[in-house]
């Protein structure tokens, strides 16, 4: 029996993933999360242990930085909240669910690289490749003790493995929990509304922009309806988007399709070929209907893709 081949597209199958290792390697990674599309990048210390043999010290061994990437996950991702550790040309060891994680908290992806993963140089990136691969045991699934950690390092590396994890918990626990800490000025919102200098200007504090929520998506007679639902910030002024459908085919860009109609549902009107939200308005619901005559393939082979851009003059 033969078996067609198939080209396999790593973003359609793991989309959270993909774009948190292509926003590390095109270093577009942020401190902190703002919008669904971002990813978070923090360093999480590694202490490799001192060889045996080696000139002893009363510190735990060189510090490592390794790098933990997270990004909120996709309705698509049945499997999400876990963290894939990688080290060496991004091979996967292991993949767990972080302790102690805040309730309520954001499902999410995360990418812990280590190592000449991270693809820093130094002695620290080398040390803590040897170290880490002598803590894997032959099916290099994990990073626990072995005959060959205890045999080549000093007594103490087993906690520093330990520690290890500590600090990856800590840190996604750092990146997802909302920020309820006391602050001596109290909350920014406070802050603006017990402000007593009205009179001098200001300048505004930047609006996250409007994604799409939902998608529900079927193909009939050659096109695609959906009914998209956009999650919207807060703003005065009446939001004017545009939404835009691709096709996510498995080579090549994603091609812009046509809309053969586009109809709104709740919290919004089309003007013009254009959503228009009011202020005010969370959340807007439309429906389309894409031009097959615009598909570059047929729309079964195809995953299709929405989004809404701002257009010029709206809410900013």
């Amino acid at each position: 029996m033969v078996v067609p081949e198939e080209t396999v597209d790593p973003s359609a199958r793991h989309p959270a993933l993909c774009r948190a290792l292509r926003s590390y390697l095109d270093g577009e990674t942020v401190e902190e999360l703002t919008s669904e599309e971002q990813v978070a990048a923090v360093d999480v210390p590694l202490f490799v242990s001192p060889r045996r043999g080696e000139a002893r010290s009363r510190v735990k061994g060189r510090e490592h930085k390794a790098v933990l990437l997270l990004t909120p996950a996709t309705e698509a991702d049945d499997r999400h909240s876990r963290v894939v550790c990688m080290r060496g040309n991004r091979m996967t060891i292991t993949e767990y669910r972080p302790r102690e994680l805040p309730p309520g908290s954001t499902p999410f992806q995360a990418v812990l690289l280590a190592g000449y993963a991270t693809e820093r140089v130094g002695d620290d990136v080398a040390l803590a490749e040897a170290f880490l691969r002598a803590s894997e045991p032959p099916e290099h699934d994990r990073w626990d003790r072995t005959e060959e950690l205890t045999s080549l390092y000093e007594r103490g590396a087993l906690s520093r493995l330990k520690e290890f994890r500590t600090e990856i918990d800590k840190a996604v626990r750092g990146l997802v929990q909302r920020d309820t800490g006391p602050r001596t000025e109290g909350p920014a919102g406070l802050r603006e509304l017990l402000r007593l200098d009205h009179d001098v200007p200001v300048q505004r504090r930047s609006v996250p922009f409007p994604t799409v929520d939902r998608l529900r998506a079927r193909v009939e007679s050659g096109a695609w309806h959906v009914v998209v639902t956009v999650k919207l910030p807060e703003a005065e002024e009446p939001w004017v988007l545009s939404p835009v459908a691709k096709f996510a085919v498995r080579s090549g860009g994603k091609p812009v399709v046509e809309w053969a109609s586009l109809t709104a549902a709740e919290g919004c009107r089309i003007e013009n070929g254009r959503l228009v939200v009011d202020g005010g308005v969370r959340r807007a619901e439309f429906r389309g209907v894409t031009a097959p005559a615009s598909h570059p393939v047929r729309g079964t082979l195809a995953r299709l893709i929405v989004d809404v851009h701002k257009v010029q003059g709206g809410a900013a």
